[in-house]
């Protein structure tokens, strides 16, 4: 014996493969009734160039026949106005004999037709006596008759109510029977349709959590393996910054003996001065990952190593060096110690965020002891970066989204 689940999965599949059936086969009559139509319509198109040239003849021809019409009906109006001209003198004078003897006869007849109403009226005064003395008799037998009528109609319309009461009650009695009949029935259905329902329910649940249940393992596997691939990039990228940041020291310092070597040494130190605070903001960065590292350092080394070529005669050095020293120095000076905090601010919130797998703002307070500005400028810089993102008012480090 089948169990609910093979035969709702056999009835499935069968339910699928009717569907397949239908869409290939509505799928072909498309095709077919596409088809009729195209042939349908170049044939329309076909009959309807030849009932363009057709019209276009027949209405030259028809503009042909309008023209000359037009002709004919023109003179037929001028031969109809003279001869409507004379018709109407004609008429006129005929109209004033006729009138005069119409006067004539019309008083006669006047005359005539005063006696007879006369007469006829006194005629009618008499038939109209006599008809209403008929009419009063006539009309009290048929009151007599429409009151027996209306006896025998009373007595026959109280007989049928009395039946009509009696079969209505037995309908009702019936129909109350029946009613209870089918409630019981149908609370018997939907109790059995309702276990059936609970049970499959159940199966469906079962599936659902059995799946989730994979999906949840399979999504923290990759959210690990995806975490360490980024801890281990991150590594290598603070390596490589790290390497690079050596290579700018190492690229200063040969560039300082290259230029000024041993003559000048108070230059030198001057020169070192203003050099170090520019050296110090390109190593300020080292704390935040890059996007593309390799190509930055590949990008940079050429340029350095391009500086070297030209040198020139350490006589004129001092004069270019000494003369912008007394502008530049102190606003770098008094610019670097800023720049140090910021920076140091937003190593601290991408590294607290990177262990934290995502904070509020609060937090971000509470844990590295900052204020309100302070957090609020790292995170600014950082979401400009492009290495922080917002959502539901929860900082995230770029990447450790995964959408739901």
């Amino acid at each position: 014996m089948k169990s609910l689940k093979d035969s709702w999965q056999a009835e499935r599949q069968q339910r699928q493969q009717q569907a397949l059936d239908r869409q290939q086969t509505v799928a072909e009559l498309l095709t077919t009734m596409q088809q009729d139509r195209e042939h349908q319509a170049s044939q329309l198109w076909e009959r309807l160039n030849q009932f363009r040239s057709q019209l276009v003849d027949s209405d030259q021809a028809r503009r042909l026949e309008f023209q000359v019409f037009q002709a004919d009906l023109q003179q037929s109006h001028l031969n109809l106005q003279a001869q409507t001209q004379a018709f109407l003198t004609a008429m006129a004078e005929q109209r004033q004999v006729e009138a005069q003897q119409l006067a004539e006869s019309l008083n006669a007849f006047v005359q005539q037709l005063q006696q007879r109403n006369a007469q006829f009226i006194s005629m009618i005064a008499a038939d109209r006596t006599l008809m209403a003395q008929q009419l009063t008799q006539e009309l009290q037998t048929y009151q007599q008759k429409l009151q027996a009528l209306v006896r025998s109609l009373r007595q026959q319309i109280q007989g049928d109510l009395v039946d009509l009461k009696a079969d209505t009650q037995a309908f009702l009695l019936d129909r109350s029977q029946l009613r209870l009949q089918m409630q019981q029935q149908q609370q018997q259905d939907l109790a059995n349709f309702m276990a059936t329902l609970r049970s499959d329910v159940q199966d469906y649940l079962g599936e659902i959590a059995s799946l989730r249940q994979q999906r949840a393992e399979q999504l923290s596997q990759t959210l690990s393996q995806q975490r360490a691939e980024r801890t281990a990039e991150l590594q290598a990228m603070f390596n490589r910054l790290a390497d690079f940041r050596t290579e700018l020291r190492q690229f200063h310092q040969g560039l300082q003996q290259q230029v000024w070597g041993d003559r000048n040494p108070e230059v030198a130190t001057q020169l070192s001065e203003v050099v170090q605070p520019v050296v110090s903001s390109v190593k300020l960065p080292s704390a935040m990952p890059v996007a593309k590292p390799a190509a930055s350092t590949a990008s940079s080394k050429p340029a350095i190593k391009s500086t070297v070529v030209p040198t020139r005669p350490v006589a004129t050095l001092p004069a270019k060096v000494t003369q912008p020293q007394r502008a530049v120095h102190p606003a770098i000076k008094s610019a670097k110690s800023p720049a140090k905090d910021e920076m140091a601010y937003e190593k601290a919130v991408y590294s607290f965020l990177h262990t934290s797998q995502g904070a509020r703002l609060t937090q971000i307070e509470s844990s590295l002891g900052i204020n309100r500005f302070q957090a609020v400028d790292a995170l600014r810089s950082l979401i400009k970066k492009g290495l922080v993102t917002q959502r539901d008012r929860v900082y995230h480090i770029q990447g450790d989204l995964v959408p739901s």
